[in-house]
């Protein structure tokens, strides 16, 4: 919740299990490899393990960020930063930032849609559940990564969709 109230539920016996009040307001979450990410109102990145939702790590400060991405396949986080045009990854493992992109670092790959242009921002950022492949939304088209650690490589751009389309799912 935004309210930053964490909760396990058994689906199977309609219960919680577990709850957890982090005392923070929360603007994303996401599943990882390491567990739930939490991204609060005031720019930090929580790690809470999911199986008995204690705190596992808390990276500090991350200015501007608005997103976080991965998938249960991942042992990174991917966060959108610098008002949609930036991406900082970041190892779960060490807590350490690995690399930084900018969306005009890449360029339309071969093989993209008729009349589509290059991604300009990384709106609407979710992982595919494998973790093999990073989307995003950018001036109503989607935009498709393909994921190898922390090296993203532009495989595909799309027409465009949508004026402002919700989310990726």
């Amino acid at each position: 919740s935004t309210e930053g109230l964490v909760r396990k539920v058994d689906p199977f016996r309609n219960q919680v299990d577990l709850a957890l009040d982090l005392k923070v307001s929360v603007k994303w979450t996401a599943l990882s490899g390491e567990g739930l990410l939490v991204l609060t109102k005031d720019d930090q990145l929580w790690i809470v393990d999911d199986r008995d939702l204690k705190v596992r790590r808390v990276i500090e400060k991350i200015p501007g960020v608005s997103q976080v991405a991965s998938s249960r396949a991942s042992f990174y986080a991917y966060c959108v930063t610098g008002q949609g045009s930036t991406l900082e990854i970041y190892d779960l493992v060490d807590g350490e930032m690995t690399k930084t992109y900018q969306a005009s670092d890449f360029e339309l790959p071969s093989g993209s849609a008729d009349g589509a242009s290059s991604v300009k921002r990384f709106d609407k950022l979710t992982m595919t559940p494998e973790g093999r492949y990073l989307l995003c939304e950018s001036d109503g088209a989607m935009h498709r990564f393909v994921v190898e650690d922390d090296e993203l490589t532009y495989a595909q751009a799309g027409a465009k969709l949508a004026r402002t389309p919700e989310r990726i799912d």
